[in-house]
């Protein structure tokens, strides 16, 4: 793994209008290439002031982890939840909807990684889909 000394434009663009959009700061973002790895990792720091990602090949994943970790920062900086419970699943479904993240793709992610709020918080935002399609 290494740090590039700056994320991808469309990162940094992305991230500055989540903030915008949800009257936050826009945070310090640490970008790293994860070797061989398809997909990423990421973390919000607890002080809200930071968010990090370890970005697999997967272009849609890489997305993804930045609106998830955007959702948790735009909570933290609000006063919210830094776990996943249902308030944090209450914001991540519409922000994923809102700045085009593949829903399918967050919807697998989180059932096989945070399976206890996932389903019954993504059908109360109007979703359709079904996990593992």
């Amino acid at each position: 793994m290494y740090c590039d000394k700056m994320p991808p434009s469309w990162v940094t663009k992305l991230v500055q209008r989540i903030a915008d959009d949800h009257e936050c700061v826009p945070p310090y973002v640490v970008w790293a290439l994860g070797k061989k790895k398809k997909y990423s990792t990421g973390w919000a720091a607890v002080d809200g002031r930071s968010i990090g990602v370890t970005a697999g090949s997967d272009k849609v994943d890489q997305r993804y982890t930045i609106i998830h970790e955007m959702t948790h920062l735009v909570l933290m900086q609000h006063g919210g939840t830094t776990t996943h419970i249902d308030e944090f699943y209450h914001a991540l479904w519409p922000m994923v909807r809102k700045y085009r993240g593949v829903m399918q793709h967050a919807l697998n992610y989180e059932c096989e990684h945070h399976p206890k709020s996932v389903l019954h918080t993504y059908k109360a935002s109007g979703g359709r889909l079904t996990p593992g399609v």
